[in-house]
């Protein structure tokens, strides 16, 4: 078997041809046009390659259109327009059933798409328009022609921003509407969800002046009521965290860390899955030395490593526990 390859002046592929083999006889042409876009690929030569195609370009190098034939398994035609914006308003297929749901899209002077139109299919007869305000935020947005997409929605926000309330309309599944607060630096305190029986709920948080949040309140569904109250030191380190109001989330924790900011102990109360306590100690460098479990029978266990003065570690002791049998000592005797 022959291969004949032909490339233009730019060492581009142009045309590539076989002889010789009955099952490998297809040969193809492509074109280009002056800005270098591939313009048209057409076949010969074998029936299961046929399906020549032709392309067109704008004068910003975007494909406006693809014309398929020669196959009638691929004899799909597309055409593709922009607005002066170069934002893509309309998509339309042709001549086969498989792809035929064009759309027609529209955008405001600020590039936020204002409205979608998707037509000619059966499975796809759908159209949505959006609003937005000053800030360029979506203010809403309504479906119309189709049970699958007929949840609008109207969404209001404030000065900053910041999203603080989204009320749905329309279908069923999505009636959960909600109202949000935010704190001066646009942090979110609180949602209160109403309008859908499945979520009857709200929760309020809380936050530290470094904005590490401390709290969150739940209230109104017994499967969202595992509240929690959190500590932070004065390097934004979490030191504890109480979590009540959910027999299944009754626990707490608290830990301390050195001047280094490696965490030294950490101490659970009030759950059986959560009661391993530990400590642990650190060298000069920051290498931690020691590390000892306790309060749990299935991590009652300790090691001790130690470091040589360019931080390798040469020795690791275990004590305690079968899963953790194996010591080690990298360092030479009298050391």
């Amino acid at each position: 078997m022959k291969h004949i390859d032909k490339h233009d002046e730019q060492g581009r592929h142009i045309s590539h041809a076989h002889e010789g083999d009955p099952l490998h006889n297809a040969s193809w042409v492509d074109t280009f046009d002056e800005k270098g876009n591939q313009t048209s690929r057409t076949y010969a030569g074998d029936p299961q390659h046929n399906a020549s195609w032709v392309d067109t370009y704008d004068g910003q190098g975007r494909r406006t259109s693809l014309t398929w034939a020669g196959d009638p398994l691929h004899n799909a035609s597309w055409v593709d327009t922009y607005d002066d914006q170069g934002f893509p308003t309309s998509y339309t297929w042709a001549g086969d059933p498989q792809h035929n749901a064009s759309w027609v899209s529209t955008f405001d002077e600020k590039g936020n798409q204002t409205s979608q139109i998707v037509a000619g299919d059966p499975l796809h007869q759908w159209s949505w328009v959006a609003t937005y305000d000053g800030q360029g935020c979506r203010t809403s947005r309504t479906y119309a022609g189709d049970p699958l997409h007929n949840a609008s929605w109207v969404a209001t926000y404030d000065d900053q921003g910041c999203r603080t309330s989204r009320t749905y309309a329309g279908d069923p599944l999505h009636n959960a509407s909600w109202v949000d607060t935010y704190d001066d630096q646009g942090c979110r305190t609180s949602r209160t969800y109403a309008g859908d029986p499945l979520h009857q709920w709200s929760w309020v948080v809380t936050y530290d002046d470094q904005g590490c949040r401390t709290s969150r309140t739940y209230a109104g569904d017994p499967l969202h009521n595992a509240s929690w109250v959190a500590t932070f030191d004065e390097k934004g380190t979490q030191t504890s965290q109480i979590v009540a109001g959910d027999p299944l989330h009754q626990w707490s924790w608290v830990a301390t860390y050195d001047g280094q900011g490696c965490r030294t102990s950490l101490t659970w109360a009030g759950d059986p899955q959560h009661n391993a306590s530990m400590v642990a100690t650190y060298d000069g460098q920051g290498f931690r030395t020691s590390r000892t479990y306790a309060g749990d029978p299935l991590h009652q266990w300790s090691m001790v490593s130690t470091f040589d003065e360019k931080g390798n570690q040469t020795s690791r002791t275990y004590a305690g526990d079968p899963l953790h049998p194996d010591s080690w000592d990298h360092r030479e005797k009298g050391e």
